[in-house]
């Protein structure tokens, strides 16, 4: 599955390439490509606003479009969101988004995560990913899925993660919100 994921990736690649814009991998195929045992079923594309409606309109016109990109709330995140399927498989398209924890907004700039960004190498191909410390906060303001969520936490415990990096990025986040994530990698 890793294999199709990627070729898809690729294919998405050239298109969004093309456009010149920020884009990144994140989500779960993200956290796979760091090294972390999970199950991926989507692809996430982290970009900007500009970026999602371009990628949207480069994506309508070749791809089915099962979400129109738009700015709307899924869940806690609030994001410029849109969603296509290519060879069935559902790419989740997401520009800046903001998620709300706990009654707290809390915004990412993609630009921003870019300067920061991991360029991973798999094959004879180089992907542009959040690191796996900005995984782990994105996942636990966002998601449900614990199995994730611990999966991260068990692989930097094991492997080690950027402290610096991950302090930095705490900054950013109203107290209560760095209080909680800190306890996660105790």
């Amino acid at each position: 599955m890793l294999k199709r994921l990627l070729d898809v990736v690729k294919r998405l690649r050239k298109i969004l390439d093309m456009e010149h814009m920020n884009w990144m991998i994140s989500g779960a195929l993200a956290i796979k490509l760091h090294g972390v045992n999970v199950k991926v079923k989507t692809i996430d594309i982290l970009t900007d606003d500009e970026g999602a409606y371009t990628i949207g309109k480069a994506l309508e016109s070749t791809h089915r479009v099962i979400v129109p990109v738009d700015f709307r709330k899924i869940g806690n995140i609030i994001a410029h969101f849109g969603v296509f399927d290519i060879e069935n498989i559902p790419i989740n398209v997401i520009g800046n988004p903001i998620i709300s924890f706990q009654g707290i907004l809390i915004k990412f700039d993609v630009k921003d995560l870019l300067s920061i960004a991991n360029s991973l190498r798999v094959n004879d191909e180089v992907f542009l990913t959040p690191p796996l410390e900005w995984q782990l906060i994105y996942q636990k303001l966002t998601s449900p899925d614990n199995d994730l969520l611990y999966a991260i936490i068990n692989f930097l415990k094991k492997n080690g993660y950027d402290e610096e990096l991950f302090e930095r990025l705490l900054q950013t986040l109203p107290k209560v919100v760095r209080e909680e994530l800190k306890k996660l990698l105790l």
